[in-house]
């Protein structure tokens, strides 16, 4: 096929000269998978645009509307934020840097000299003896 010769052509560009044929459909499969989402939170991201200018009576059209480069370019940005190695990525570990470093400005409590639970003084208690018996 077509695209198999084409993934067959990127790979040999990359210095990728000998694989698997299972390495070309797994290829293929994934790149369509991709695309096929991308295009369909596309299709969403355009459905709802046009609802809010069609429910101000500016797009009145029943059908779907036709997905633009905008909508594409919205839907490949949110699957670099989502997936983690977007610009999301980097400014998300800035900002959890910076969180760090001012939590871990402010010093710890000391530490007491005593140890364990801190009872209260033995008159106090529940436990204590609070009479006396006469011989």
């Amino acid at each position: 096929p077509r695209d198999a010769r084409i993934m067959a052509l990127l790979l040999a560009s990359m210095g990728i000269e000998d694989a698997e044929p299972a390495v070309l459909s797994m290829l293929l499969e994934f790149s369509h998978r991709y695309a096929a989402n991308i295009l369909r939170d596309a299709q969403i991201y355009s459905e709802h645009a046009h609802f809010s200018t069609r429910s101000g009576g500016v797009n009145a059209s029943a059908s779907s509307p036709a997905v633009g480069l905008e909508d594409i370019m919205l839907a490949v940005s949110a699957k670099l934020a989502n997936s983690g190695r977007g610009r999301g990525a980097a400014t998300e570990k800035e900002m959890l840097l910076s969180l760090a470093s001012s939590l871990n400005a402010t010093p710890l409590p000391p530490i007491s000299d005593t140890y364990g639970i801190r009872l209260p003084p033995p008159q106090h208690t529940l436990t204590n003896i609070d009479f006396s018996i006469i011989p």
